[in-house]
C-alpha cells in the first residue's frame, strides 16, 4: 500500500515554520519555495486566500541575492531583512508562527 505523499501546500507551510538563518539558510529556503510554488504547488489545492499569499511571498522572495554588492547594484534585489518581512507577512496572514503546527 502506498503513502500519500505529502503535498507542495504542506511542505510551504513546513517551510513557513522554519526559522530563516537558523533552522534553513536563506537562499536553500528560496530555491525550495520557488521548485515548490512553481512545480508542486496545485492551485485546485489552496484556497485563494493561500494562494494570494503564496504568490505575494514569491513575487518578493525570487529577488533575494545573499551578496550584498549585487544588491547595491541591482535595487530591486533583497536581503536577509527584506525576505525576514515577506515571510513574517505571509505567516501573519496565514495565522502561523514558526513551529506552530497547521
Amino acid at each position: 500500500m502506498s503513502q500519500n505523499p505529502v503535498s507542495a501546500r504542506e511542505r510551504i507551510y513546513k517551510l513557513l515554520r522554519l526559522e530563516l538563518g537558523k533552522d534553513i539558510g536563506y537562499d536553500d529556503f528560496r530555491i525550495e519555495y520557488e521548485d515548490l510554488y512553481n512545480f508542486g504547488l496545485d492551485r485546485e489545492s489552496v484556497t485563494e486566500v493561500e494562494f494570494k499569499v503564496f504568490e505575494r511571498l514569491f513575487d518578493r522572495i525570487v529577488w533575494y541575492s545573499p551578496l550584498p554588492e549585487e544588491r547595491e547594484k541591482i535595487p530591486s534585489y533583497i536581503g536577509e531583512g527584506e525576505m525576514d518581512a515577506a515571510v513574517a507577512e505571509a505567516r501573519r496572514d496565514l495565522g502561523l508562527r514558526p513551529g506552530k503546527l497547521q
